[in-house]
C-alpha cells in the first residue's frame, strides 16, 4: 500500500512543529520520576521538540501477559505535550519480556547449530512464531486504543531495527511456505536451486529446512532465497502491526528505523509500506570514514523515498 502524501509537512501543520525537526530517542521507563522531571526541563532548554518514546518499554507497560500498566506512560505523553513536545510512540515489540520466553519458550530464536537464544539482552524472538505474533498483536491494540487519539502522538514507530531472525521450527515451517509459493512445486524449486550439485535434490517441500550447520559450504541459492524469505517475513511482522494502527487512526504516519545497508532487509521493498523512511546512523569521531557511510546511506534512502516522502 503506498501511502502518497508529504508526511512531515502533514506533522507539522497538525502538531504546529516548526523548522527543522530535533530529537532524540526517549526511555522515561528506565528512570525515576525525578530524573524525568529534570529531563523535561533539559528538554525545553535544549528546544526539543520530537521524540521517539517507549521502543523497549513492553516489560513496563505489560509486566505480566494481558495485564497493563499504562499510567507512567499518561503521564510521560501528557507532560511532552504540555512543553510542546510531538511523540514518536512506539510499539515496543523488539524486545518482548522474559515472560513470553517463559511461557513459550518455542518463541525464542535458535541460531545455524540448533543453539536456543534466551532473554537477557534484546531481539529474542522467532518472526514466524505464533505466540510472539499474537501477544505483538494484543500490546499493539492496547496503545492504538488508548493513544491513537492523544495530541502528543505526532507518528507511530512499529518494533526497532528490524533485522532478527531464527533457523527453528517455526522458521522451517513458514520457509517452506513461502518456498511453495515462489516456485509452485518441487521440480522448479530444485532447477532454481541447482541441487545436482552434491546430490541435494528435494523429494518434497517438508524436505526444506533453514540453513543450518552443515558439514561444508552450503549451497548459495539456499542461502539467498532464505535471506529474501527472512526479509519478507519481517515485512509481515511490520504490515500486521500497522495495519492495526492504520484501521483505528488511518491518517496516522506509521514508520519504523532502517539500517543503512542492514544485509537481511530488503529496504527497497519495504519502502513504499513506511510513510517516513527513517535510517540510524552510528557515526564514529574516531573512525571518519563513518561520516562517509552516513552520506551514502542517506543518498540510498532519497532514492528510495522520491521527492514526495519524508526522509
Amino acid at each position: 500500500m503506498s501511502r502518497a502524501r508529504e508526511p512531515l509537512s502533514h506533522l507539522r501543520a497538525q502538531h504546529s512543529v516548526q523548522g527543522a525537526l530535533f530529537g532524540a530517542d526517549y526511555n522515561p521507563e528506565q528512570w525515576p520520576p525525578e530524573v524525568i522531571a529534570e529531563d523535561l526541563e533539559l528538554m525545553g532548554r535544549a528546544h526539543v521538540g520530537f521524540v521517539t518514546v517507549g521502543v523497549f518499554s513492553w516489560a513496563c507497560v505489560e509486566p505480566e501477559p494481558g495485564r497493563f500498566e499504562t499510567e507512567w506512560l499518561d503521564t510521560v505523553l501528557d507532560d511532552l505535550h504540555a512543553r510542546g513536545v510531538a511523540v514518536d510512540l512506539a510499539i515496543p515489540v523488539a524486545s518482548p519480556p522474559p515472560w513470553l520466553g517463559v511461557m513459550h519458550p518455542e518463541s525464542l530464536p535458535q541460531t545455524r547449530s540448533g543453539t536456543t537464544l534466551w532473554w537477557g539482552s534484546r531481539n529474542q524472538f522467532d518472526p514466524s512464531s505464533p505466540a510472539y505474533r499474537e501477544a505483538a498483536r494484543r500490546i499493539t491494540r492496547m496503545m492504538v486504543e488508548r493513544y491513537a487519539d492523544h495530541p502528543a502522538v505526532a507518528m507511530w514507530h512499529v518494533g526497532n531495527e528490524y533485522g532478527q531472525l531464527s533457523h527453528g521450527d517455526h522458521a522451517a515451517h513458514a520457509f517452506r511456505g513461502w518456498l511453495r509459493e515462489r516456485y509452485g512445486d518441487i521440480g522448479s524449486l530444485n532447477q532454481a536451486w541447482g541441487t545436482s550439485v552434491w546430490s541435494l535434490g528435494l523429494r518434497d517441500f517438508d524436505d526444506v529446512i533453514p540453513p543450518r550447520e552443515a558439514p561444508y559450504l552450503l549451497n548459495p541459492a539456499f542461502e539467498l532465497d532464505y535471506a529474501r524469505f527472512c526479509s519478507d517475513q519481517l515485512l509481515d511482522c511490520y504490515l500486521d502491526l500497522a495495519g492495526i494502527i492504520r484501521a483505528a487512526a488511518p491518517e496516522a504516519l506509521v514508520t519504523t528505523n532502517f539500517m543503512g545497508f542492514f544485509p537481511l532487509v530488503d529496504y527497497g521493498a519495504w519502502s513504499e509500506h513506511v510513510d517516513v523512511l527513517a535510517d540510524d546512523h552510528y557515526t564514529d569521531p574516531a573512525e571518519p570514514g563513518t561520516r562517509l557511510t552516513a552520506s551514502l546511506t542517506h543518498s540510498y534512502l532519497r532514492t528510495l523515498g522520491g521527492e514526495s516522502r519524508g526522509c
